[in-house]
């Protein structure tokens, strides 16, 4: 039976290890590959995973124990063991020692040489916190325009959802018995579909308070220190009183996985948010109308906890991996 063992004694080299390779007779005098792979493994019962190599070595086997040294570091490419995803690093040989079926051998390289972060636990609150809106105050908040246009909103779409339920409870009351629930069901329908409408229409009028965006492609050095101004724009449209501003930082697990059968099979995306730190969290008092948000948040921030206490960032592609994500 062919088997590779990896050998690492830090205190002696920590930047190299030895594959002790155990080869069958026929296996010997014949072109082998040695590989170092990150894995990225999803936890569902339908995984997409991924991989890729770090380090390939192909060589010739000369008898039954062989030694071979590779290097035991690799950049950004660690053990990682998560939510939604685990990292594995691992050896692979692979002997060409028949026509269809090499004989292969793994191992999984040992953490200890593997550069691993510290990492917190804190990220779902702060990447995902829960929407504090208010019917009441964002109401108040808007321009006098823009609350004539919710309550048009408000009375058209109240109006259209009692007339289709007028008509369906008509129909039900004069249909036949074959026809029994169908109107009134339609009504329904079709009711649920206006007040959804509605609802999103009259929540970008609420928003219409202020214009607010992260600056896109920012590039963060974690050696700088940055202001609101340099991270975000916008203005705000009327006065706002107990504005809060958080910047956050966390890690991102993503992967993909399958659902449906047949010809319904599709592939889902996710990215699952780990591992946070807060960065820069203020509340101000007051922000006059018609001026820039940035303005009324004093101080600065930097990104050096993000970069000391998150997970680097190691991917396999785009849809694979750990990555590191900041947003306000």
């Amino acid at each position: 039976m062919t088997t590779v063992e990896i050998d690492y004694q830090p205190e002696r080299d920590s930047d190299h290890c030895t594959a002790r390779i155990t080869l069958e007779p026929k296996s010997i005098d014949k072109d082998a590959t040695l590989s170092v792979v990150c894995e990225v493994n999803v936890r569902d019962s339908r995984p997409v995973n991924n991989s890729r190599v770090l380090f390939k070595k192909s060589f010739r086997t000369t008898s039954a124990h062989m030694e071979v040294e590779i290097p035991a570091r690799f950049d950004r490419a660690y053990s990682y063991s998560g939510q939604q995803i685990d990292v594995v690093i691992k050896v692979w040989l692979v002997v060409n020692d028949a026509l269809i079926f090499d004989s292969k051998a793994d191992d999984v390289m040992p953490k200890q040489a593997l550069q691993k972060p510290t990492i917190t636990r804190t990220a779902k609150a702060l990447a995902d916190p829960k929407d504090a809106f208010s019917l009441a105050r964002s109401f108040a908040a808007i321009s006098p325009l823009a609350k004539i246009k919710a309550a048009v909103l408000l009375v058209l779409g109240l109006a259209l959802i009692g007339a289709m339920m007028s008509a369906g409870f008509y129909f039900e009351w004069n249909s036949s018995g074959d026809d029994e629930g169908g109107a009134l069901g339609s009504a329904f329908a079709a009711s649920a579909a206006t007040g959804a409408g509605v609802w999103y229409l009259l929540r970008r009028q609420f928003r219409s308070y202020m214009t607010f965006e992260q600056h896109p492609n920012l590039r963060i050095d974690k050696d700088r220190f940055y202001t609101v101004g340099d991270l975000v724009r916008g203005q705000s449209r009327v006065p706002l009183s107990n504005a809060r501003l958080r910047v956050v930082g966390y890690n991102l697990e993503k992967g993909r996985y399958k659902r449906g059968s047949g010809s319904k099979t599709r592939t889902i995306s996710f990215s699952n948010p780990v591992n946070g730190v807060m960065l820069y969290d203020e509340t101000v008092d007051h922000i006059p109308a018609r001026t820039r948000i940035a303005d009324s948040f004093p101080g600065h921030l930097e990104f050096a906890d993000m970069f000391r206490q998150l997970s680097p960032p190691q991917l396999v592609g785009t849809k694979h991996g750990l990555a590191t994500h900041w947003e306000v």
